[in-house]
């Protein structure tokens, strides 16, 4: 009986330590120094196994990993001292991003915050944390606009973490997005923007997928409203979220006041963060969203006002690789699984392999909808910065990939019983790939070299 269970361990140690070495290879040979993205630590051997244990060890934490040693009310201690120490790190970082990686968009939020100023697609937020930011520095401390940044948005993404893994009841599908190697890359600190919606964007998916209907449909039509407004890109989401508020509800009458409720309060929230006025507005949000193909892209955009690429440059090995590079290293072992399983999907045109797993992947169509939109999202739409510059702007694809993953565990577990078997392994997996890509992503910095990754216009200057 002992043989074939010290088999099973065995193996099971074995395939984790593989894992844990592809990742840090894959980690070290997509880094290279210099530029921009110089290393804070020297990346010796020794460093780069120490940073991605520790890494590893805060995935697990994150992931509720439960043992024999770790009980359910010291699991959430442990849960909150991981969380603080995070924060602590961050307060203490003695220089402005001395350790800690940001990537994204060149200190424009520190720019815009330092005007004051309001940049059109990041609207309403934008106008909010410049204005917190002055009321700072003139009233109470004079802070630097990375600090301040830095720390604002670990302490929001770290506060959003807690509450999710308080909300989650050991569900994967909460727990998932908050370990892939993007959202922890945001509780270090990060000076820009996509640090301070993938909370709102993680609250928002999570309502889509399991969020009850509420009573009344004016708070949520404002909240709807106010999405593209934070940032533009959310517009897509926003009309997700109508659409499950409004399509199980029969009441025209009620439809057409959520409507009404949703444009006012989109209509508002502009009229207060750009005072120049609507026609101003779009102006200026044209510009902002750098539509068609510019920035080096030129001939890859599907039109001059379209952010997003054409079907010969989609189809391309360059922007393929692309693709799975921001995927790898911002969503991280979930998003393997995720594709690993669409490619698997034929199988369930068989009638007995259908019967037996549809019913653990069943969602419904706005669901579908809003997985479906976050695939395209990062297969379609144009980063401007590259693949490493940019890849903190997919973290909502990310997000949805990984509560996907997340609830197809949770299913099958629900199904075939074994509260914690299935969940620790996987969280323990995940933990063990997402802790060294981690490594690269946050201290010792990712980047493909310009002469094999031609596609990074951001940073090799083309």
């Amino acid at each position: 009986m002992h043989g074939p269970r010290i088999v099973r361990t065995t193996f099971g140690i074995c395939s984790l330590l593989l894992l844990f070495a592809t990742a840090i290879y894959a980690s070290a040979h997509f880094r290279i120094p210099g530029g921009h993205t110089t290393a804070r630590v020297f990346p010796s051997s020794g460093n780069v196994l120490l940073v991605s244990v520790a890494f590893t060890v805060l995935c697990i934490v994150i992931g509720q990993y439960k043992s024999i040693f770790v009980f359910r009310k010291s699991g959430q201690f442990i849960t909150a001292a991981a969380l603080i120490f995070v924060a602590i790190l961050v307060l203490l970082e003695p220089i402005e991003r001395q350790f800690f990686f940001s990537y994204g968009d060149w200190e424009t939020l520190i720019g815009v915050i330092k005007g004051p100023g309001v940049f059109a697609r990041w609207a309403l937020g934008s106008t909010v944390l410049s204005s917190i930011y002055i009321a700072l520095t003139s009233f109470v401390a004079n802070v630097t606009a990375a600090k301040f940044l830095a720390v604002v948005s670990s302490l929001f993404l770290l506060g959003a973490t807690y509450v999710t893994i308080t909300k989650s009841k050991g569900r994967l599908s909460y727990l998932l997005p908050l370990m892939s190697p993007m959202w922890i890359a945001f509780l270090f600190g990060y000076d820009e923007y996509n640090a301070f919606v993938a909370p709102v964007f993680l609250l928002v998916a999570l309502w889509v997928f399991f969020g009850e209907q509420p009573k009344s449909v004016t708070v949520a039509s404002i909240c709807a409203g106010l999405l593209p407004a934070v940032y533009v890109g959310l517009g897509p989401i926003s009309i997700i979220v109508m659409l499950k508020l409004l399509v199980p509800r029969k009441n025209w009458t009620e439809r057409a006041k959520s409507i009404a409720i949703w444009l006012v309060a989109y209509a508002g929230a502009i009229e207060f963060s750009w005072p120049a006025g609507h026609i101003d507005y779009l102006r200026n949000l044209t510009s902002d969203l750098m539509l068609g193909s510019v920035g080096g892209y030129e001939g890859m955009a599907s039109s001059e006002k379209s952010p997003f690429f054409n079907i010969q440059t989609l189809l391309s090995y360059d922007h393929l690789s692309g693709v799975g590079y921001m995927l790898v290293f911002g969503a991280g072992l979930a998003s393997v699984i995720f594709f690993l399983a669409v490619l698997a999907t034929p199988s369930l045109g068989f009638a007995k392999a259908r019967n037996s797993v549809a019913p653990l992947i069943s969602l419904g169509w706005i669901q579908w909808l809003l997985v479906a939109w976050s695939v395209f999202y990062i297969l379609a739409l144009m980063a401007k910065l590259g693949p490493t510059g940019d890849i903190d702007a997919f973290y909502s694809s990310y997000i949805t990939i990984s509560i996907v993953v997340g609830l197809v565990a949770d299913r099958i577990s629900e199904r075939w019983g074994g509260q914690y078997g299935l969940k620790n392994k996987l969280v323990l997996a995940i933990a063990v790939v997402n802790g060294p890509l981690l490594a690269g992503l946050v201290i010792f910095g990712v980047q493909h070299t310009c002469q094999e990754y031609s596609m990074v216009r951001g940073w090799c200057g083309v």
